[in-house]
């Protein structure tokens, strides 16, 4: 897979930043729902909390083909507008110079969704003057969340981002999400990651295959994406309330082909992931 800017781009793309995005802003929504139906009540934080462990430089993979934004910048923006008093987020990316783009190109798209206000108001400048949004450089494996989001009576709820590049080192970052669903136990988790980056590393070390990686993230409820690509990448969302009506045959969610994991075809998904495919024929007989 080509390398831009520190980024990976192959033909799954421009796939996996459209289900990215329709995940997160239907994870939103869900969320908004929640606060409304509980709001007031002493053990819910009430805001929106939204954690980008891989923020990159704010502008599209695929930029060649019309898109401007990342992915991760769409769904910073459509938080900060479904929650314009209630959000607090945390972007981070280890390229100082990516981080700087990142907050401009976040600056650009939030005034292209807010025409109704002053051209003059600036809500990622006041977002960031109000520390309600943090934006920083630096390995998010040494980042202070205990600092960031301390622990309260009340829950938290949000969204935590991560894309790595497929080695090692990235993929031991998974750590870090542990740890912080440990503490904050209503932060679900978005990622995108290759079923082939985990056999490859987990063949040559004892490092986990990607179902177990995902298993200790401390979500009960995994939705999965089709397989994308030769590298099997998939879209993964973990939960820790019942998906419910994300999965309804009409549900655009359904529609786009997520599944629970634990359904057959997604244990299907899962197995493709998990193993080769000399140990998949080993595990069905055909090989003597």
């Amino acid at each position: 897979m080509p390398m831009i800017k520190g980024k990976g781009v192959g033909p799954s793309t421009s796939t996996k930043e459209r289900l990215m995005v329709a995940l997160a802003e239907d994870h939103q929504q869900v969320c908004g729902t929640i606060f409304r139906k509980w709001r007031g009540e002493h053990w819910m934080d009430g805001t929106y909390h939204l954690i980008d462990l891989t923020a990159g430089d704010g502008l599209s993979e695929q930029a060649s083909c019309g898109r401007r934004y990342s992915y991760d910048v769409q769904i910073f923006r459509s938080a900060m507008k479904e929650y314009p008093s209630n959000f607090m987020g945390v972007a981070l990316e280890r390229e100082q110079k990516n981080l700087e783009s990142f907050i401009e190109t976040l600056r650009l798209a939030c005034h292209e969704k807010m025409v109704e206000r002053p051209v003059l108001f600036d809500p990622v400048f006041e977002a960031l003057e109000l520390g309600t949004l943090r934006c920083e450089a630096g390995d998010h494996r040494t980042f202070d969340f205990v600092k960031a989001l301390p622990m309260a009576a009340q829950k938290k709820y949000g969204l935590i981002v991560f894309d790595p590049n497929p080695s090692k080192e990235n993929l031991e970052s998974l750590r870090v999400i542990a740890a912080l669903t440990r503490r904050h136990p209503k932060l679900d988790v978005l990622c995108y990651l290759s079923g082939t980056a985990f056999k490859r590393i987990s063949t040559a070390t004892d490092f986990p295959n990607v179902w177990e990686a995902l298993q200790a993230l401390n979500k009960q409820f995994w939705l999965m994406s089709e397989l994308l690509g030769q590298n099997q990448y998939a879209v993964f969302l973990g939960l820790n309330f019942k998906p419910g009506d994300w999965l309804d045959p009409y549900c655009k969610i359904r529609r786009l082909g997520f599944v629970d994991v634990i359904t057959e075809e997604g244990q299907a998904r899962v197995k493709k992931l998990q193993y080769t495919n000399k140990q998949l024929e080993e595990m069905n007989g055909r090989t003597p």
